[in-house]
Formats: structure tokens, sequence, C-alpha cells
């Protein structure tokens, strides 16, 4: 039987460098971010786990409109535990509909490619899974496909040593690198673009959906 192919957007911090406002929520030329990234998930996987508190669940849910994907929040049984927490949390969500493999995010990357998307899943297949390099070549673990089984172990791994950075993933694990160029030549290269603070929205707004 075939897997599961699942997405997982982790959007339980505080975002405290974008104000009082819930980040995930917030328009990008118009569009919700959130609606944005699971309206391009959509085009590569079969279902998205959010990860968010339980507060933060109706408005995000709100904002997602009617999604052509099928969507499951996966609440922070304890809030403001760090990322890590967060992914371990929409992981076993994952587990639990059949998936082995998955997509892992954040809430505030609405230029996320689906082409690139798809060679991370591609590549995955092998070791413990495929991460992306920014331009400048920076390796971002919040781009990338993991095999969900060694990412348990991961998970497992940083808590005890109490490393709760994203960034201790790619020390912990056996991950197949997509460098820029390969990016470039399979998708658009702004796919890794993270959105910290409104000058970062309104400077994203001007060079990628001024267009639209």
């Amino acid at each position: 039987m075939p897997k599961t192919r699942c997405a997982l957007v982790i959007a339980g911090g505080r975002s405290r460098r974008f104000g009082s406002t819930e980040k995930a929520t917030v328009p990008v030329a118009g569009v919700p971010m959130i609606r944005r990234i699971v309206q391009r998930l959509a085009r590569v996987v079969s279902r998205v786990v959010i990860n968010c508190r339980h507060s933060q669940a109706p408005p995000i849910a709100t904002a997602l409109g009617t999604p052509s994907v099928s969507v499951t929040f996966a609440h922070d049984a304890r809030p403001d535990q760090g990322p890590l927490s967060g992914i371990a949390r929409a992981v076993r969500t994952a587990e639990s509909v059949g998936a082995d493999r998955a997509f892992v995010t954040g809430c505030d990357m609405p230029c996320l490619d689906p082409s690139v998307i798809a060679r991370l899943f591609d590549r995955s297949g092998s070791g413990d899974g495929a991460i992306a390099c920014d331009r400048t070549g920076r390796l971002q673990p919040l781009h990338g496909v993991y095999r969900l089984t060694p990412l348990n172990r991961a998970l497992e791994r940083c808590n005890r040593r109490d490393r709760q950075a994203v960034s201790a993933l790619v020390d912990a694990l056996d991950l197949t690198i997509i460098d820029p160029e390969t990016i470039q030549t399979t998708g658009n290269c702004r796919t890794c673009i993270n959105v910290n603070t409104p000058r970062d929205l309104d400077a994203l707004e001007r060079l990628q959906f001024q267009s639209e």
C-alpha cells in the first residue's frame, strides 16, 4: 500500500519579531500566508499537518478558507517548548495517518515551490531525507523532506542533549543536500525565503508578488 505523502507546517512560535499579529494569518499580496503555503503544498502532498497552540487554531483555520487538501491540526500539549517539540508533535500525527516521509516547513515561507518540494521527495529515498540550501548556500532544515522513523530518533537524541535548535537535525541525520544550482534549474530559487519581520514581508511582496 502506498504511503501518505504529507507536509508538516510548524506554526507554534510567538513570532515576536513580527509584532502582535498572528504571522501565519498575515496577508501576503492579499492572501493569508498560511493559505498560500497550503495551496502550494496541496500540489505535492495529500495531507497537511499544522502544529500550533490551541489558541492559534481558530484564526489559522479561518485564514485557510476551504483548502484543497486534507488539513489536520496537531496542538502543542505544552506550548513554547521550541520548534523541535512542535515537529515531534506533528510527526506523531503524520504517522497516525500512514505517512512515512514528510516535508517539514515553517508557517512563514509563502514562496514554497512545489517543483522543488517534489524534487526533495524524489531525493529522500536514500538516507534519512533531503533538505535544501538557500541561495547563499545555507542549509534550510525547515525546507526538507524527512523519513519519519529516523527523524523521531533524531528528535529524541536532541531532546536528551538539550539541543533545541532546528539546525541540530542536520548534525543528527544523514541528509542529501539539494544545492542552489539544482534548485534554480528545478524551480523558483526563492522557495527557501522566510518572513521574520514586517519589513521582510514588504520586500517580498515587491519582489515576488508584484505581478499577481
